[in-house]
């Protein structure tokens, strides 16, 4: 019995990986993947942020509220992107 069990815990198919490390891999990816999306778009407009959030959402395949919250991320205050507010959209732009 000792064997089989030192077996299976050295011949597994898959890594022990928990939860946790799971959905953060998970998060990362999706954060790289906006990233992305924000820098093939640089120069875009938008009519609205509903738009600009569903776009990025299809891009990273993920929620429309997850892509919302990391557009707001990556384009705040010392971050490389930035929104812009003209009279009728929003501007995507590179910060120098």
């Amino acid at each position: 019995m000792q064997q089989i069990v030192q077996d299976v815990g050295r011949n597994k198919l898959v890594p022990d990986i928990s939860s946790e490390e799971r959905f953060y891999t998970l998060s990362l990816d999706i954060r790289a993947l906006i990233a992305e999306f924000l820098q093939d778009n640089v120069g875009s407009q938008w009519p609205n942020l509903s738009v600009l959030h569903a776009q990025a959402a299809n891009y990273a395949r993920c929620a429309m509220t997850t892509a919302s919250r990391w557009v707001l991320q990556l384009t705040q205050v010392g971050t490389d992107f930035r929104l812009v507010r003209s009279v009728d959209r929003w501007i995507l732009e590179r910060r120098q």
